[in-house]
């Protein structure tokens, strides 16, 4: 009878009161893994991508604007050491050079600004759709799709470089990354597959080290590619990220395990795949769903200022009065990225398994890191100011994998696909609404203080700090009315039993 009474006090009341170290019990509708004991198993499938798709990415930029110079005549007939020197902060707004330099900028924001859109707008609707799908058939399913998919694409990266075909082309590649989910199909099913494969004691590390592959793969691909494409141009260096991309897929299919088993009784459908996101969502038990809403709000607010604080600080920077070069931007980049990488990994060993705090306790400190960052690059006006953003900032890395974690210990195992896939959908709005958005508050503020838009990056921030606020309230709330409900239960039982 005890051990009865155990499982049903488990059962009715939510993980954040449960004894320090006892996992709720979970559903029996699929055989998972338990947790592995490797401590690396999916995690080099995400550096190798985001290294080669965000090395990609950066360099892809440099060469549109390369191939579009070549529409005015006044920049190929121009010596090339003196349009090297040619910066908003030294030349003459009304010389030519100036001039058709800012109009192939405008061609290649205009690409740019198409391909993200196509890629977004495919990928909410395939996020939703995959993150279903893995409940149903595996994670690894949905890790091999947009790694296959990426390499078509790099294949027709490189035949537009070899062969000069049209750049437009690339919109194709965009369309190939969005029907697949992309990069963000990729973070999904990889933190859905850590959650499968870890404990509570261990996951909030492993998605945090995760994570740390995004800004590690910048600090990467700012510090090397920049020097290989200025040696070797743009084709070997794409040819390399392919071969980084083959070498993912290889090792992913040979080395990295299912991270579970789908049974006999488990049926797809797209109809289900539809549902499968809004259901999660719809659970009202001990304001489940309250709890997870707060936590996507929380997610976008803190994605959009994290999406566009990188491409907005190499403009910033550019101009006056910084007027940094490409070398000290590479560098800039790289120690910024690191900062994060170092900081979010050594903050979340400090305050969660030294300190012992919540989820929500670190992911309130990163939001707090973040708003002090975003305030002093605002007002940065030399080097020393700009590089002490790094460690003020650092802890903001701590943020995102910390909601990730809480997001996964208010579901159920077989619901992680589907709750990841509204995550999902929610980065890809802040990915389409972030590159536009704030690129046009930056354009419109530049004249009278180009330092706002950070500003506004912070504003975001405090925002999301009232809903962290909100759901540490609701939280309380939901545990007070269970610690009651058990006092009455176990009230009754006395009663009955005497």
């Amino acid at each position: 009878m005890r051990s009865h009474h155990a499982n049903d006090k488990a059962a009715i009341l939510p993980e954040e009161i449960l004894p320090e170290g006892v996992d709720p019990p979970l559903p029996d509708v699929q055989e998972r893994t338990k947790p592995t004991t490797r401590l690396i198993t999916v995690e080099p499938v995400l550096l190798l991508y985001c290294v080669a798709y965000l090395g990609g990415l950066a360099a892809l930029e440099e060469y549109i604007y390369s191939r579009y110079q070549k529409n005015y005549p006044i920049l190929n007939n121009t010596d090339p050491n003196v349009r090297s020197n040619d910066s908003q902060c030294q030349t003459n707004r009304s010389d030519p050079v100036f001039i058709a330099t800012q109009m192939a900028q405008s061609d290649t924001s205009q690409l740019v600004l198409e391909t993200t859109a196509i890629f977004s707008v495919l990928s909410i609707f395939s996020t939703m759709f995959l993150g279903a799908y893995s409940d149903a058939y595996g994670r690894k399913r949905c890790l091999v799709l947009p790694l296959a998919a990426e390499i078509v694409v790099f294949i027709l990266k490189l035949a537009i470089i070899y062969f000069d075909l049209p750049v437009e082309l690339l919109c194709i590649g965009a369309a190939i990354e969005g029907l697949s989910g992309g990069w963000i199909i990729m973070l999904m099913a990889t933190f859905a597959y850590i959650a499968d494969v870890t404990d509570q004691s261990s996951r909030a590390m492993r998605i945090t080290v995760a994570e740390s592959c995004l800004t590690l793969s910048i600090a990467l691909s700012q510090f090397v590619l920049g020097y290989y494409v200025t040696a070797t141009g743009f084709f070997w260096p794409y040819l390399t990220l392919f071969g980084l991309l083959v070498i993912d897929l290889l090792y992913l299919i040979l080395f990295v395990p299912e991270s579970f088993v789908k049974s006999k009784e488990t049926t797809f459908s797209l109809k289900k795949s539809v549902k499968a996101t809004y259901q999660v969502y719809n659970v009202r038990d001990d304001n489940r769903h309250i709890k997870l809403v707060l936590l996507t709000l929380t997610m976008f607010f803190n994605v959009i200022p994290l999406t566009s604080t990188t491409a907005l600080n190499i403009l910033f920077t550019m101009n006056a009065p910084l007027c940094w070069g490409p070398v000290l931007i590479g560098i800039f980049s790289a120690v910024y990225a690191l900062a994060k990488q170092i900081g979010g990994i050594a903050g979340v060993a400090t305050f969660g398994r030294l300190c012992h705090l919540s989820d929500i306790s670190m992911a309130t400190i990163g939001t707090v890191a973040g708003i002090a960052g975003a305030i002093l690059n605002a007002f940065a006006k030399t080097n020393v100011l700009m590089f002490i953003v790094c460690p003020v900032s650092c802890l903001s890395m701590m943020t995102s994998p910390m909601i990730r974690t809480a997001i996964s210990r208010l579901v159920k195992p077989d619901e992680l696909g589907s709750v990841y896939a509204g995550i999902a959908a929610v980065e890809a709005v802040c990915n389409l609404v972030g590159g536009t958005v704030m690129n046009l508050i930056y354009q419109q503020t530049l004249y009278f203080f180009s330092g706002f838009v950070f500003i506004v990056c912070a504003i975001f921030f405090l925002v999301e700090l009232f809903l962290f606020c909100l759901y540490m309230f609701v939280s309380k709330s939901t545990k007070r009315t269970l610690i009651n409900a058990e006092s009455c239960l176990k009230s009754g039982s006395t009663v009955v039993n005497g």
